[in-house]
């Protein structure tokens, strides 16, 4: 996640207007259950605000409800809906964005398959979705969007096949594209909002 949203604000010229949160000096994607943890060790701090970013995953519902838990656990007050700004006494305004949208099923990798250069058609819609039909075919959208993504990097990355999403927008290959593309505008529009 935080390649990608660094990678965008870079596009929408914003980078310096947002950071992420560091752990060891690298941004800390402690994945959907680290939130809180992430909260708690914030408080005392000084923000601006605070934006956390998931996956909805299968069940948007139950994806955001997770994050509603750890926020209040944390002692922030908790959001009732996607994209809301919350105020705490004592604490910075706090908001969720929810990939790829609010109640949207899928994952980053869902949105970003949206973004594959056009370059790399053939190694997405034959070599990815072939793996997909192939070992994913029951599995759920999140895996599925998963499986076909590392599928369409490792045809894509020929000097790493091994690349993954978090380190695709530096390849000299170039596998996405961010500028233009329709899928991306709800998601900077809520950045360019918060920036105002």
């Amino acid at each position: 996640m935080c390649g990608f949203l660094s990678e965008l604000l870079k596009v929408l010229g914003l980078s310096e207007r947002f950071e992420f949160h560091l752990k060891n000096k690298q941004p800390d994607c402690a994945g959907k259950d680290g939130f809180g943890k992430i909260l708690n060790g914030l408080i005392g701090k000084t923000h601006k605000a605070i934006i956390i970013v998931a996956d909805n995953d299968g069940n948007p519902a139950e994806a955001f409800k997770c994050i509603q838990k750890q926020i209040g656990e944390a002692g922030f007050t908790i959001p009732k809906n996607p994209r809301e700004i919350v105020e705490t006494p004592d604490l910075p305004p706090l908001s969720v964005l929810m990939i790829p949208w609010d109640n949207d099923s899928g994952c980053l990798e869902t949105l970003c398959m949206c973004a594959a250069n056009s370059e790399y058609k053939h190694q997405l819609e034959v070599c990815a979705d072939a793996l997909v039909k192939c070992a994913g075919k029951d599995w759920d959208i999140a895996k599925q969007a998963k499986l076909r993504m590392r599928g369409f990097l490792s045809a894509v990355c020929k000097s790493d096949p091994n690349t993954g999403l978090r380190y695709a927008w530096n390849r000299t290959e170039k596998p996405f594209q961010l500028k233009g593309v329709a899928a991306f505008n709800q998601i900077a529009d809520y950045f360019r909002n918060l920036a105002a």
